[in-house]
């Protein structure tokens, strides 16, 4: 078989680090939201040179507010490919709900 991607050899270039973010954020008690997400998008922001970034729980969730952000709504007309994933097809569908 062909990895197509070695998650341990990455795990153990950056164990240190993502050790102690694992620690941080089981220790604060937010495994949804919190301090680790507003660094995380604050850095990423940075990162981007933009004034702000969201993090989000899915790519569902990501093409929803990707959506909303260019105020795609009901009468707009959004393009995917015929083979894409239900998940895409669940973001699109709500935007367009009345």
């Amino acid at each position: 078989m062909i990895a197509c991607s070695d998650l341990r050899h990455e795990y153990d270039a950056h164990r240190v680090e993502v050790d102690k973010a694992v620690m941080r954020v089981l220790e604060s008690g937010w495994c949804i939201l919190g301090q680790e997400v507003q660094r995380f998008e604050q850095e990423f922001a940075a990162w981007l040179g933009v004034p702000h970034a969201i993090g989000a729980g899915s790519g569902t969730e990501a093409l929803h507010l990707a959506l909303a952000a260019c105020s795609i709504g009901p009468g707009d007309e959004v393009v995917t490919v015929s083979h894409t994933a239900g998940a895409t097809v669940a973001a699109i569908e709500p935007t367009f709900s009345t």
